[in-house]
């Protein structure tokens, strides 16, 4: 999948682009080199399954060659990049709740039903269980997790708010999902991956 290629030659990501742009298959082959690796660590945060994150990473690419003609790039390559496997990843893990849910109206013959209402009666309880989970944080570190992944604030004003550095505020907050998964299964981890996903969009933007 991702080869280890050791330490990498740079290339000017803007000459990547327009090569890429121009049909350039080697330019494609080097940007994939380039990336698949940090790709695949950060997807592997949210899915548990090797070949789920390596199927990703193939439309994250896919996407870019398929639209190599309108390629438009206004932070770095790399952000784009994350961008893209950002709602991929989010999108898969929908997918996955409404399976899981799909699943067990089958179990229970209850797909037929009016089940808005227990719709929002199962979303709420799995909500508060999330809730109940994040209050068990130190004091500090549940209110920079909050800030981070509840309230879309910016790392740089948490840090600034706290009088820490921005790689402090990373960490708690990698501190705190890795405490919150583990007291999580089923279709409540995939909820809080999916409010954790959508922190990460609104941080990368």
């Amino acid at each position: 999948m991702c080869l280890n290629l050791g330490r990498q030659t740079k290339y000017d990501e803007n000459q990547l682009t327009e090569r890429i742009k121009s049909d350039d298959v080697d330019a494609f082959k080097k940007l994939y080199d380039l990336y698949c690796q940090q790709l695949l660590k950060f997807i592997s945060q949210y899915l548990k399954e090797t070949t789920e994150a390596e199927e990703i990473i193939q439309d994250v690419f896919l996407s870019v060659w398929e639209n190599r003609k309108n390629l438009q790039i206004d932070k770095s390559v790399k952000s784009y990049l994350f961008q893209i496997a950002v709602n991929k990843v989010y999108n898969h893990l929908k997918r996955k709740v409404v399976e899981r849910k799909y699943q067990y109206y089958l179990t229970h013959n209850d797909i037929n039903s009016e089940n808005d209402i227990e719709d929002k009666i199962y979303f709420k309880e799995l909500k508060e269980t999330i809730d109940q989970i994040i209050s068990q944080l130190p004091d500090k570190q549940r209110k920079i997790f909050q800030l981070s992944r509840l309230d879309g604030t910016p790392h740089s004003e948490i840090a600034k708010k706290f009088n820490i550095s921005i790689r402090t505020v990373e960490n708690q907050i990698y501190r705190a999902g890795k405490f919150i998964k583990s007291k999580l299964s089923g279709d409540i981890l995939f909820l809080f991956l999916i409010v954790n996903l959508s922190a990460d969009y609104r941080q990368s933007s």
